[in-house]
């Protein structure tokens, strides 16, 4: 009972609170180190879990060397943003958390190299197992990779497919503006700057929406 009141308390303490917690901010760095989610094609959740573990792994051992700077500056990269977007006002977008990469990656490599140079004899067996899972899951990684760029190269449209959302809403507001009477690229780009902040102006230069607007048939809804 004691335990339930509290909880109810700590939850109204959190609504009234400037911020929310956002727990898909603690799951997303992991999961964009993985091809889960990414491309349907191959079925790789067995590596997935695999890398999901290589990461969690990597990020502790960068907390064990923490008093080094050169882990203490990438364990503050993986953790400070992460940290940040979970406790945002807003829910954060996947492509926030693109300023993470390559960190993921970085700690896998240490962890791993340090895990398959171990010197002792007894050892060389488990450092072999280790060196044949990242094999493995960097296998994984640069298949899908190629393949998903293969089937952009043979895609006669751009399909969103969950990728590029900010790309996505470039092109609606553009088509908005093309099917208001605007035509010309120079004419929708002033449009949709009459439209937007000075300080989001900067963010639509005139060349994208030109490419956008000579292209916008060939771009999927």
């Amino acid at each position: 009972m004691r335990q339930g009141i509290i909880s109810l308390i700590a939850f109204a303490a959190l609504s009234e609170a400037p911020f929310m917690i956002r727990p898909e901010s603690f799951v997303f760095p992991f999961r964009f180190a993985t091809t889960l989610g990414f491309y349907s094609r191959f079925n790789f959740s067995v590596l997935d879990v695999i890398q999901v573990a290589l990461v969690v792994a990597g990020v502790f051992y960068l907390g064990l060397r923490f008093r080094q700077n050169r882990y203490r500056i990438l364990l503050l990269w993986f953790l400070l943003p992460v940290l940040f977007l979970g406790v945002s006002k807003v829910p954060p977008s996947r492509h926030y958390f693109i300023l993470l990469f390559p960190v993921q990656f970085i700690a896998v490599a240490i962890f791993a190299d340090r895990v398959i140079s171990v010197p002792k004899k007894k050892k060389a067996l488990f450092g072999h197992v280790a060196l044949g899972l990242v094999l493995a899951v960097l296998s994984a990684q640069l298949l899908c990779s190629f393949a998903f760029n293969n089937m952009l190269k043979e895609s006669s449209h751009i399909s969103w497919l969950g990728y590029g959302p900010p790309f996505r809403y470039r092109v609606e507001e553009i088509r908005g503006a093309m099917q208001r009477g605007y035509t010309e690229p120079e004419d929708v780009h002033e449009e949709i700057l009459r439209n937007k902040p000075a300080g989001l102006r900067s963010k639509h230069d005139f060349l994208a929406t030109k490419y956008i607007v000579e292209n916008i048939d060939a771009i999927s809804k």
